[in-house]
């Protein structure tokens, strides 16, 4: 399960970064740039590193 839950949570992140730097470039082309695949990226990074997180804390074993 602690695979499971390192996946995620990098998978998030790394759908995150994607969104930011979708942002970065259509703000450089002069568009708007919170169209196009930027908030949807953003919540499914979240959500994806939301999920990962919490299975972390719950699977922890001390």
């Amino acid at each position: 399960m602690t695979e499971v839950t390192t996946i995620l949570s990098i998978a998030g992140i790394v759908i995150m970064s994607l969104a930011r730097i979708n942002f970065k470039i259509r703000a450089f082309a002069n568009k708007p740039a919170w169209g196009g695949f930027t908030l949807p990226l953003i919540l499914i990074g979240f959500i994806l590193f939301c999920i990962g997180m919490f299975l972390g804390f719950v699977n922890h074993q001390l």
